[in-house]
């Protein structure tokens, strides 16, 4: 396999191009919205999340960073099975180099998997599907577990609430709901000091609080009370019966009080409660739920009909989920390893597919496409070009380019950008010869 590498040389590629060099290739650098969320992705942390995730490998072969970069993205493209999802994401050259790939490798393919006699085949360029699917096959569950947890960014959130806050005014938000994934120390010391919201948050079980509440249930230091009320299951009513113990006071959370004595509360501590369910199926109270909150409820079934809410939007998620992202039709592989990689993939994607729909995240958008092109300069407009010609490439404007090619336009829409050019090349022209 054979690789080019180009150099930038705006005029060496200016000069071919009125010389009448065919290009080798060219690709737009247009934004719709595939190159937002990628931006978006790159944005929130979650590539740098990636370039972490450990992988077990056996040999050397395509930098792990970039292959979990691509994988990350396919779960935007519509279509819903791997090898047709990275066709689609292959046939983007622009999204491509965002995401790492070299033109060279874009063009000849980056490595000797599947080759055939008649040579490279397109199916396989930048590389085959498969090369995809084996680096998911090459990552524990453990590790994306970790991915997973660490995926949801704290700042996001607080962009989102403080552009809430602008919009509603101080006291506009009361009380946040949240999956455990938020259960975030620093996060809620700043909602509760900081904003003087409220937060009420699904407790992990791995976390010291938790194990705090289970030992003073086990010592009877918090009773249980029964309460029942009737839920929705699948369009039909069902009655539930639970149990729940409460405590408030509760200091062993240090990431937590260290954060809100920051913010001038020297003794800040939480309230939290066990749920375990007595009906329909009888829950072991090892295996009971929990939620943890700044606000100190009177009791934990009020916190529990506070909380059911949150749980009616990630019934609405999870249905999203397995029809929007066709995360039950196709699980791209056969095997556990590759299933397990495309859901945790896809939900960091619908995570900020979620972000994105926020005029805070479609910001945060738009910061990361900035930064991404900030070598571009203002004059090139919305949709420069990318050419490759002589061994060099330059980033030209679509009027650029048509003048480079002997056809410049009559009227430019560039600020103070393309007169220049426009007007060199139409003196080179023969004199028989104008524009059309």
């Amino acid at each position: 396999m054979r690789r080019l590498w180009y150099r930038q040389d705006r005029e060496a590629v200016l000069a071919a191009l009125r010389r009448g060099q065919r290009p080798d290739l060219a690709t737009t650098t247009a934004c719709g919205p595939l190159d937002e969320l990628v931006a978006l992705h790159d944005e929130l942390g979650l590539f740098r999340l990636l370039d972490r995730v450990a992988v077990a490998r056996d040999r050397a072969g395509l930098p792990d960073g970039l292959l979990l970069r691509t994988l990350a993205t396919l779960p935007f493209v519509a279509e819903p099975s791997l090898a047709a999802a990275a066709g689609a994401l292959f046939r983007e050259p622009a999204v491509l180099l965002q995401l790492g790939w070299a033109p060279a490798q874009i063009r000849n393919g980056a490595n000797g998997r599947h080759r055939h006699p008649e040579g490279r085949q397109a199916g396989s360029l930048p590389c085959h599907a498969d090369t995809l699917r084996d680096e998911l096959r090459r990552i524990t569950a453990r590790a994306w577990d970790k991915a997973q947890r660490a995926g949801k960014e704290a700042a996001v959130t607080k962009e989102l609430i403080e552009q809430v806050l602008a919009v509603g005014g101080d006291g506009c938000i009361e009380l946040l709901l949240a999956d455990a994934l938020y259960a975030d120390g620093p996060l809620l010391a700043w909602l509760k000091y900081a904003k003087q919201i409220d937060a009420l948050v699904a407790l992990p079980a791995d976390r010291l609080l938790y194990q705090d509440l289970q030992g003073l249930a086990r010592g009877g230091l918090i009773p249980w009370t029964k309460h029942r009320y009737v839920r929705t299951v699948a369009g039909h009513k069902q009655r539930r019966v639970v149990e729940v113990a409460s405590s408030r006071g509760l200091t062993s959370w240090e990431g937590f009080t260290e954060a809100a004595a920051k913010y001038g509360a020297g003794e800040a501590s939480l309230w939290g409660c066990l749920i375990r369910q007595r009906e329909p199926a009888a829950w072991p109270v090892e295996e009971a739920e929990a939620l943890v909150s700044t606000r100190a409820w009177p009791d934990g079934f009020q916190a529990l009909l506070a909380y059911r809410p949150r749980w009616h939007i990630e019934d609405d998620a999870y249905r999203e989920l397995k029809e929007g992202w066709g995360l039950e039709e196709q699980r791209w592989g056969r095997d556990a390893a590759a299933a397990r990689g495309r859901v945790a993939l896809t939900c960091l994607a619908f995570n900020t597919a979620q972000a994105y729909r926020r005029a805070a995240g479609q910001r945060l958008a738009k910061k990361g496409i900035r930064r991404l092109r900030r070598e571009y300069q203002r004059e090139l407009g919305a949709a420069p070009v990318v050419v490759y010609v002589a061994g060099c490439y330059a980033v030209l404007a679509v009027e650029e380019l048509l003048a480079a090619l002997g056809r410049p336009v009559q009227e430019s829409l560039l600020p103070f950008g393309g007169q220049k050019e426009a007007d060199d090349s139409q003196d080179q022209l023969p004199a028989t010869e104008k524009p059309p």
